[in-house]
């Protein structure tokens, strides 16, 4: 070792070696020093030691979870990893790629997701350690926490008609409670509202391979029943992507005679389906969040308020699948549809009015009247709700955001925000993403 070498021992004692640190006479140490340092070292050894027969005892051991999720969900995953690591948990999510587990592993504690395999469902509940579902099956003898169906079906209700569709369907599989919760909480929202309920039941199928000939000729049947313009509400985004691809196949126009609304947000289906979806944001970070911290209520013994504790959805992300108003008014519509390709551009009333067909006080009187707000207005919704999807799914500075919304600089954005919201968009988002991290 050469001479002169610094090494730090136990980060407060510091020596310069000329050999090996014990025994050899060409290390020049006082007697007085070598005699601390082997104080040092042997105190150092019996706390690892300590530490060691503590981590046998279980007193201060990472806690090893099981992740059994029949369907994987990203966000989810990492919102339970989010709380696994302020919790210095170990996290076995071998099951979400291969869905298979190792069931000889020793697990403190399981986050499931049940499916349909009863094998899983056996495992869960023979498990004997504390156990959290995510989900809908309340029958499981467990606590759970998911999405509260009900606000799903009234924030879908409250978007679908404020673009102005009386005529609002629900796309009914019966594959499980979830489908049938939305379904009857969307029936029921819309019998307390001015809109007319249409049901796509197609749940004489739901055993049936999702290409049978059967099933989707059955789909077509009553897409064609179904009056124009209609929106619709499926149960997940998946569901959506069938809808869409149906009703293309039948040469209906989409969203012009069917705006289709989905639920999960997930962008692998959303935005590379043959009409990008709309879809409900479910905070799958915070139900899996909220999931581990129920879990650790358990490991504690901290008494569990309600078996099931249900978190509100975030918000409507809106693409192409929505993208359109229903009016009466075939000018209105045009000049609607034309709105919403080209709001990021820098526009106002007045130019769009030369769009139309119509006087400008003609064409803003019957704007007006078929739509109960003004051209103005309609235009900054559009820049609104999307400098909304920008806080909230990016980290472009305020400056960048009005760019892409179509707004003249940060201050227009400002004050467009105050007026949609009564906050600045710093604000917003800052409450967003309090939201999407809360328990």
């Amino acid at each position: 070792m050469s001479v002169g070498r610094p090494i730090r021992l136990n980060r407060c004692f510091r020596i310069r070696l000329t050999g090996d640190i014990f025994g050899d006479k060409s290390l020049k140490m006082s007697h007085s020093a070598k005699s601390k340092q082997r104080r040092i070292v042997s105190t150092t050894l019996g706390n690892q030691r300590k530490r060691s027969r503590i981590l046998e005892n279980g007193r201060h051991k990472h806690r090893h979870i099981l992740l059994l999720l029949d369907w994987y969900a990203p966000e989810m995953h990492s919102g339970i990893a989010r709380y696994a690591r302020g919790a210095g948990w170990f996290l076995d999510a071998l099951s979400t790629r291969v869905h298979r587990w190792e069931s000889g592993w020793k697990h403190d504690g399981i986050i499931c997701l049940l499916g349909p395999d009863p094998r899983v469902r056996e495992f869960v509940c023979s498990a004997g350690i504390p156990v959290v579902n995510i989900g809908y099956d309340a029958a499981l003898p467990v606590p759970r926490v998911a999405t509260d169906n009900r606000l799903v079906a009234e924030m879908a209700l409250a978007y679908l008609s404020g673009r102005g569709f009386s005529d609002i369907g629900y796309y009914f599989k019966g594959t499980g409670p979830c489908d049938l919760e939305r379904m009857t909480f969307l029936r029921e929202a819309a019998g307390r509202s001015n809109v007319r309920f249409h049901l796509l039941d197609l749940s004489a199928f739901r055993d049936a391979p999702i290409d049978s000939d059967a099933r989707y000729r059955e789909l077509k049947k009553l897409l064609h029943r179904l009056p124009k313009p209609t929106a619709m509400l499926a149960e997940n985004d998946d569901c959506a992507v069938e809808l869409i691809t149906a009703a293309l196949d039948m040469g209906i126009k989409v969203p012009e005679a069917m705006a289709v609304l989905g639920v999960n947000n997930d962008a692998l289906r959303c935005e590379f389906a043959p009409v990008p979806i709309s879809s409900i944001d479910e905070n799958m970070a915070g139900v899996g969040f909220a999931a581990a911290a129920l879990l650790d209520d358990l490991f504690h013994g901290r008494p569990v308020k309600s078996p099931s504790l249900l978190l509100p959805p975030l918000r409507v992300v809106s693409r192409r699948s929505t993208d359109y108003m229903a009016v009466g008014d075939k000018v209105v519509a045009d000049l609607l549809a034309q709105l919403s390709r080209r709001f990021t551009e820098p526009i106002n009333a007045d130019i769009a009015a030369t769009w139309a067909p119509l006087s400008k006080r003609h064409l803003h009187a019957l704007f007006k009247r078929e739509t109960g707000r003004s051209v103005s207005d309609c235009i900054a919704d559009l820049r609104v709700r999307r400098a909304e999807d920008l806080l909230i799914g990016t980290d472009l500075k305020l400056g960048a955001v009005a760019e892409r919304c179509g707004f003249s600089g940060e201050h227009q954005l400002i004050r467009a925000f105050r007026s949609h919201h009564g906050k600045t968009p710093t604000e917003y988002r800052r409450s967003a993403a309090m939201r999407r991290r809360s328990t």
